[in-house]
């Protein structure tokens, strides 16, 4: 089943709930899946090979290996191959865009919420104090 069709299954089952476990998505979309288990190891494999070449860091603890977006790692202290390192560098100002979005979202929802608190910790107005 297509990711999309899962999405809205889940955003039908959960329409505005703040904060969901793994485990409750898990069961919603549990009996809409059919398992391959080749291809459920073959992505458990390529999940746990990006989670080791993402590991090896230089002195600084900066990634050495970054994904080309096209299923190699490459070694980005001593590629001399312009276009690798071109992709290299598209896949992070990607993921770097789509985290700064998350990240203003999330900024801009705390001071939302920071202000609502606020407002309400204030004394409220009263026909005395006018």
């Amino acid at each position: 089943m297509k990711t999309d069709t899962l999405k809205a299954i889940v955003l039908s089952e959960i329409p505005s709930i703040a904060d969901l476990t793994k485990d409750k998505v898990i069961e919603i979309i549990r009996d809409y899946i059919e398992c391959d288990k080749e291809l459920l190891y073959k992505q458990f494999l390529g999940r746990k090979a990006d989670r080791v070449m993402g590991s090896i860091r230089d002195e600084k603890g900066v990634r050495i290996y970054l994904s080309n977006g096209a299923g190699r790692y490459i070694n980005v202290e001593t590629s001399e191959d312009v276009i690798d390192l071109t992709n290299v560098e598209k896949q992070l100002f990607i993921k770097l865009k789509g985290l700064s979005k998350s990240y203003k979202k999330t900024i801009d929802r705390k001071k939302t919420v920071s202000d609502q608190i606020t407002m309400f910790d204030e004394e409220p107005i009263s026909s005395e104090t006018q």
